[in-house]
């Protein structure tokens, strides 16, 4: 049931904003900078899957080993309880790189329902700390769907903690001057909260532009008390 739910939600076209991926349309030579940067050794004829590898590593905030000293990589691979041996010098640094990479990848935290609420409630800010500031109409992302108690223990925070965006244009010259016309996607988004009595929202970005303008002029930020967060409170027209 719960993996039904999670499909739900990935097909809206809102859900890009918490995938990976920001490297994937860079050219090799855009992505030489951000990786040097970080410190992942280039050679001229590094292919652009091993780059963008790298490009990944940086987006889940995952250790660069390359520039650790062999002492720090064996203290690693220890506290790990990873045995690499790969013989000598540099060929045995490039085996502890490469299987603390590996590592990196086959991690597994099983016992994480274990853990206090409110170490738990800690982890969910953290993930979601890497969301995009400003959400347009986003599904809900796909943490929310994993079980019903992580549901019942993220879902909020997500809207408490995230901001939103909400657009609408008015049309002038016409009898509705005064009156703002939400646009349809940020109505229902806004409209659909208005029904749940768990969504509170707690800060949104409100902008506003002439009908036929590209740009929006008017542009407000909001920031609400938990207690007067309730969605079902926000009106749009």
């Amino acid at each position: 049931m719960a993996r039904k739910r999670t499909r739900n939600l990935m097909s809206n076209e809102g859900d890009r904003y918490w995938r990976l991926g920001r490297f994937d349309r860079l050219t090799k030579a855009q992505l030489r900078p951000h990786l040097q940067a970080a410190g992942y050794p280039l050679k001229s004829n590094t292919d652009k899957p091993t780059m963008l590898h790298y490009g990944e590593r940086i987006e889940r905030n995952l250790l660069c080993y390359y520039p650790r000293t062999d002492a720090e990589l064996r203290t690693f691979a220890r506290d790990r309880r990873l045995s690499i041996d790969g013989g000598r010098g540099a060929y045995r640094k490039r085996a502890m790189v490469e299987g603390l990479m590996a590592a990196d990848d086959e991690q597994r935290f099983r016992r994480f329902l274990d853990l206090p609420p409110e170490l738990r409630n800690e982890v969910y800010r953290w993930h979601m700390a890497a969301f995009p500031d400003g959400l347009l109409t986003p599904a809900q992302p796909p943490l929310t769907g994993t079980s019903r108690l992580v549901r019942r223990e993220s879902l909020p925070l997500f809207h408490e903690d995230c901001r939103f965006d909400v657009r609408a244009a008015y049309f002038s010259g016409m009898e509705s001057d005064d009156e703002a016309e939400p646009i349809s996607k940020s109505h229902g988004f806004v409209e659909a909260l208005t029904k749940r009595e768990d969504a509170r929202i707690g800060k949104l970005r409100f902008s506003l532009k002439e009908a036929w303008d590209r740009a929006y002029n008017c542009s407000v930020e909001v920031t609400l008390r938990k207690a007067d967060a309730a969605t079902r409170s926000v009106s749009l027209g």
